[in-house]
């Protein structure tokens, strides 16, 4: 499985390249091109895939890659983001210079990139630190490896940093991102092969936290928006319409209800087992080319995709993802959360129009008019209300509120504006 993800690696890398050589810097290329779905059976042309299928050869032949592969599936412990990054980074210039290489050789390129110096030094580092875990892991636990990799992943940043510094008038964007950024935006994007993208509408218990109306509502200058949801089944729902299926006519949209969720606040994140999460592939691709040796042997790690295993892996698959998008940092436990969530799964939602939901105007209660709000602003609004108040009258008057601040509680209150009677227009 290890032999697999250098593989995709190297297959996103020769994407990458092909890209630069083809755009330069006239297009910008940017962490979302990275071809993550992008395999060997899926190239379009057969000329592209012996392109590939070189690039690929060459590398995985060399003596660096071996050891990348000895240092990464030797042990049977977890390795972290941050020592893979290291790990990848180590040789990403030498794998780099081997796939142009192969270009020039399929004439993509007119002349041959100049050999690295010093190989031999990134050798003996491989070798050195091959060696040197079996040594750390019996007279440490495993995270003292998890501290040591996000040291050097740090280092590597700094070095960056440092590079271009000294030498940014001759890098330029793409640049950057195939030989300097491009594992680390390689393992940002991988996780697009585990979850599917999606989207949330975030929503607060409480309008009296000071911060928040200066974060969200534009220093004081916006509003706050009341919602009252429906309860079902002792759950909280808001109606809303918008995209929901793709037929034979093009998107449809219907009127859903969908749940608020809470937001729950925890000091530690939850790590996964990228392995044990790759959801948005076909059983055929997930085990062709992710737990499949080149021989046709099976990973023992792929018993979750049985027959027997497959629903209790699903229903452990989604139970993860959905309590991951419910879990923040206790640093925001005072935004009192709750949420509405869109999983993007058939990528309906990809264009910014398609995620815009419309809400049942009834559920609107009221609105508070923030602290710096303008009266020039105060009116717009309140006529934008008059005019659907008028088109849609409601048997519960409509209240707008006015924030201030109480400098004996230390928070922000509401005072209700009670001369406004707006349960319908006059």
């Amino acid at each position: 499985m290890w032999s697999n993800l250098l593989r995709h690696y190297i297959i996103c890398l020769s994407n990458r390249c092909f890209q630069y050589v083809v755009v330069g810097e006239n297009i910008d290329l940017g962490e979302d091109g990275i071809a993550v779905f992008q395999t060997l059976r899926n190239l379009p042309t057969p000329e592209a895939r012996k392109l590939f299928e070189d690039c690929l050869n060459a590398v995985t032949t060399s003596q660096n890659y071996g050891l990348v592969l000895d240092i990464l599936s030797s042990t049977n412990r977890a390795i972290s983001r941050a020592e893979l990054f290291t790990t990848l980074n180590t040789v990403h210039m030498e794998w780099v210079m081997f796939i142009l290489t192969v270009f020039h050789k399929h004439g993509l390129m007119p002349t041959a990139p100049p050999p690295l110096p010093y190989p031999a030094g990134m050798t003996s580092y491989l070798k050195t630190y091959r060696d040197t875990v079996p040594d750390l892991l019996q007279e440490s636990p495993d995270t003292v490896l998890e501290v040591l990799g996000e040291a050097v992943a740090f280092m590597h940043e700094e070095i960056d940093i440092l590079n271009f510094y000294y030498n940014h008038k001759k890098y330029r964007s793409n640049q950057m991102s195939l030989f300097m950024r491009f594992p680390n935006q390689y393992l940002n994007s991988i996780v697009q092969l585990a979850y599917p993208q999606w989207y949330a509408s975030c929503f607060s218990k409480a309008y009296d936290n000071a911060s928040m109306w200066s974060y969200y509502a534009n220093n004081h200058n916006g509003c706050c928006l009341i919602f009252t949801p429906s309860i079902k089944g002792g759950k909280p729902y808001l109606p809303l319409r918008g995209v929901v299926g793709n037929g034979s006519s093009g998107l449809s949209d219907h009127r859903c209800d969908y749940l608020l969720e809470d937001v729950n606040y925890a000091v530690d994140i939850p790590s996964l087992n990228f392995f044990e999460t790759i959801g948005r592939l076909s059983h055929r691709d997930t085990i062709e080319n992710w737990f499949c040796s080149q021989d046709g042997e099976i990973s023992s790690l792929a018993s979750h995709l049985d027959d027997e295993n497959i629903a209790a892996w699903r229903n452990r698959y989604w139970g993860t993802f959905h309590e991951a998008l419910l879990r923040k940092l206790k640093d925001w436990e005072h935004e009192q959360e709750s949420r509405i969530i869109l999983p993007d799964t058939l990528d309906l939602h990809q264009k910014s129009d398609d995620r815009l939901f419309e809400y049942d105007f009834n559920t609107l209660d009221g609105i508070i008019f923030g602290i710096r709000v303008s009266m020039m602003d105060k009116v717009r609004i309140m006529q934008i209300f008059d005019r659907k108040l008028s088109a849609s009258p409601r048997p519960n008057p409509f209240k707008f509120f006015q924030a201030q601040f109480n400098p004996r509680s230390g928070r922000v209150q509401a005072e209700h504006l009670s001369l406004f009677n707006n349960s319908q227009s006059e």
